[in-house]
């Protein structure tokens, strides 16, 4: 069978500012599918400070991510809720260790950070950037369209 790789995932936000992923939501495995890692946004942050420590690189979160449960919630529409509107996100994550697309769209990967972004990071904190269009940034079409765009 499919081994997985188990590990928690934790992000401080300002609510508006861009989360920077889309998932699909996967009504079968109770879980939502990461397909895009926008680069703008608050995951491609943490995950250029966390490729930046040999030991932390494998806790990025990737394209074919599952998030299973999100501020203690598992259900689909509280997950969704939650990257939607939380300022503290702690996930739960699963990646398979022989990963394969997760959706019937093809994957983009794009994960370009660039230092000028790392730098107002690094500047504002965690709390204070506020990158986002005050939309919502994680949210989730239902499960029959297969679509999610933040």
């Amino acid at each position: 069978g499919c081994r997985l790789f188990r590990f928690q995932y934790t992000l401080h936000r300002n609510p508006s500012a861009k989360l920077g992923i889309k998932a699909n939501l996967d009504a079968e495995l109770g879980a939502c599918c990461i397909r895009e890692v926008d680069s703008d946004g608050r995951v491609a942050l943490k995950n250029a400070r966390l490729a930046g420590v040999p030991e932390l690189r494998s806790q990025q979160l990737f394209v074919g991510d599952f998030l299973t449960i999100a501020n203690g919630k598992t259900e689909l529409a509280e997950i969704r809720t939650e990257l939607s509107s939380s300022g503290m996100l702690h996930l739960a994550v699963e990646r398979l260790l022989n990963p394969w697309p997760c959706a019937e769209h093809p994957v983009r990967v794009n994960t370009t950070v660039t230092a000028d972004a790392v730098r107002r990071e690094e500047h504002h904190g965690p709390l204070l950037v506020d990158g986002g269009t005050g939309s919502t940034t994680a949210s989730t079409a239902p499960a029959a369209t297969g679509e999610s765009s933040g």
